[in-house]
């Protein structure tokens, strides 16, 4: 049986509350100061803005579509002056169009950049004056924000220091092993009623505070929280597979499965605590609860379908762990009905392909007619240049994509529409799940996890959909899940 999507309980408890900054140097007029990568067979030139220890901001001569916000970039140059001062990869944080121009900033990923070296290496170019000049004051954090982390590194401490007595004392109990899982359990849900409502009013609270912060700000800040409670956090499985290993499209397979699952390691008491906590805060639950909406929507296209000679063809893109499709096997047995369906998955990651295809095989009745076809390739880039493998969704009923839109641009997701609406059948249509702005749990997603997707509102979405389109041959619409913390853009051919 299916499991009914979960409800959730979202709490804010006002404090009196009210910043960490990396320093920036400008580039001068006059000096050269360039990034090179290499991405596939294309190589590509920027000009670097600014630049920090950890960050740059720069303007391409031409914007890739393979460049956008969330995407990683495994090899990069960065040249001030004709001398290197970092090789290695960085992460797109985001992406700005201005008087014509798209600019980038760049998280670099590998090692920081030695600063004393930069400004050596500009002052042969720039007067030491100027380069003296350069800002290079210790950023401050604000008092307010460092309020709130005290009171919740206390608060974190405590239950830290409970939990570690409570383990002590059911290890020197004389009980049979199934008797102390059991009062394991019975103890972490007795601390996670306790304790759960408090550490979601910390984090209301801080969100409270960094919504008024400009990106900048936001930075530093997010450099002084990690430090003080990234030890914490790291020790629980789901927290620390973000932080090592940040999600976006093409990676977040194994961590949405540890919601999906809600699996549990054997750990520490807080580190199962904190496991437990995260697999029933928003985040998680906005994808547990997106998984079941989307499968009763594909139940319900597949019932119209009818039982005609035809298969309904439902093709996934970026598909994951497929478990939206799982769930509509599922559920279609529940109801009794006959199946003949053609199924398309495509993801970059061989382990999630694998997964999916283990789990659907196990759902599949010998006599039934279901075809599964699994296809290891990057969906974005293979759709927009109309790769060979996109024959095999040609003539789709329905081509979903449950999280893949919450890590593109709006350039990007635009194309990418355009290009998978072309492979509809006629009455077929397109269903893209997007997270909505509104969610509730912000903080912990940006600052915990850096991630930081692209959360849309309904006209936002809408507004994705090319004008060539939405004026001729579709319908376009959104709906939301009975939360209201996931949005679908279903965009149907006439």
């Amino acid at each position: 049986m299916s499991k009914p999507a979960k409800n959730l309980k979202s709490t804010s408890a006002k404090k009196t509350v009210a910043t960490f900054q990396e320093s920036r140097l400008e580039i001068p007029k006059g000096v050269s100061a360039e990034i090179h990568f290499q991405n596939g067979d294309d190589a590509y030139r920027g000009t670097i803005n600014n630049i920090s220890e950890h960050g740059l901001r720069v303007t391409l001569e031409k914007a890739p579509f393979t460049i956008s916000s969330n995407r990683m970039i495994y090899n990069i140059q960065v040249l001030i002056n004709k001398k290197s001062v970092y090789e290695g990869s960085c992460k797109v944080v985001d992406e700005l169009q201005k008087n014509g121009f798209t600019t980038f900033g760049l998280y670099l990923t590998k090692s920081a950049i030695d600063m004393n070296f930069v400004s050596s290496v500009l002052s042969t170019k720039v007067s030491s004056e100027k380069v003296v000049n350069q800002p290079n004051t210790t950023p401050k954090i604000q008092s307010n924000f460092k309020i709130l982390c005290s009171d919740f590194l206390f608060l974190l401490t405590e239950l830290q220091n409970n939990l570690l007595r409570e383990e002590l004392k059911i290890e020197n109990m004389k009980a049979t092993d199934e008797v102390k899982k059991n009062v394991i359990k019975q103890t972490l849900d007795l601390n996670l009623n306790k304790y759960t409502d408090e550490i979601r009013s910390h984090f209301s609270d801080l969100q409270d505070l960094v919504s008024k912060f400009d990106e900048e700000t936001h930075q530093n800040h997010k450099q002084y929280f990690r430090t003080l409670f990234q030890n914490i956090f790291v020790s629980s499985l789901v927290h620390g597979r973000p932080l090592q290993k940040s999600p976006n499209y093409s990676s977040d397979y194994g961590l949405m499965l540890m919601f999906y699952e809600e699996q549990h390691h054997e750990a520490s008491l807080f580190e199962q605590f904190m496991h437990r906590f995260i697999c029933n805060e928003p985040a998680a639950l906005r994808n547990l609860n997106r998984m079941n909406f989307l499968s009763n929507i594909l139940v319900e296209k597949y019932k119209k379908h009818g039982r005609g000679p035809n298969s309904f063809k439902v093709s996934s893109v970026a598909c994951g762990s497929g478990k939206e499709l799982r769930l509509m096997l599922e559920k279609l047995d529940e109801a009794g009905v006959e199946k003949n369906l053609d199924l398309i998955l495509i993801d970059q990651e061989p382990e999630a392909l694998d997964y999916s295809n283990k789990k659907i095989k196990a759902l599949i009745r010998a006599d039934e007619h279901i075809m599964c076809r699994l296809i290891q390739e990057d969906a974005v880039m293979g759709a927009i240049k109309n790769e060979p493998f996109t024959q095999h969704i040609q003539n789709s009923d329905v081509i979903v994509s449950a999280g893949l839109f919450d890590y593109l641009s709006d350039r990007v997701a635009s194309e990418l529409i355009s290009c998978l609406f072309a492979k509809l059948r006629p009455g077929g249509c397109l269903l893209l799940g997007n997270m909505s702005n509104s969610g509730p749990d912000q903080f912990s997603t940006e600052y915990l996890m850096e991630w930081k997707p692209f959360q849309r509102s309904s006209s936002e979405l809408q507004k994705l959909v090319p004008s060539e389109l939405s004026k001729t041959n579709c319908k376009v619409e959104v709906i939301e899940d009975p939360l209201g913390i996931n949005l679908f853009l279903v965009v149907t051919k006439k």
